[in-house]
């Protein structure tokens, strides 16, 4: 089995190496991201389905790129950040009752999160 080579870019990381998966691996890999594209292409599929599809394929590419934060880097800033956090690893009932009605404001689409979602 081969392991794909990791970036030699100063920001290596697992989010690196997943973009890298995702996209391209030159001379390794071609990128999970164009194989899917030119499946697309060659399979009938409605409009409205290939531009939902399309739109979740940016969405990955933009977490994977790290241009967008992912759901768990965001929880882990909205906890750190929270006032009643004492940097102990604890999470009080407070601060889940917070991040859950966040949660539920932003799929409500009563607030905006442009940190986890792209704004056009």
């Amino acid at each position: 089995m081969h392991s794909l080579p990791l970036c030699n870019c100063h920001i290596c990381s697992y989010s690196c190496s997943l973009f890298l998966f995702l996209y391209h691996q030159e001379g390794v890999f071609q990128g999970l991201i164009p194989i899917l594209n030119s499946y697309l292409e060659n399979m009938e599929v409605d409009v409205d389905t290939r531009c939902t599809i399309l739109n979740y394929l940016k969405l990955i590419k933009k977490r994977a790129s790290g241009e967008l934060m992912t759901v768990a880097k965001w929880m882990r800033e909205f906890v750190a950040k929270h006032p009643q956090y004492k940097q102990d690893s604890v999470i009080t009932d407070k601060i889940s009752y917070d991040l859950f009605k966040k949660f539920d404001r932003i799929g409500k689409g009563e607030e905006q999160c442009p940190e986890l979602f792209a704004t056009s």
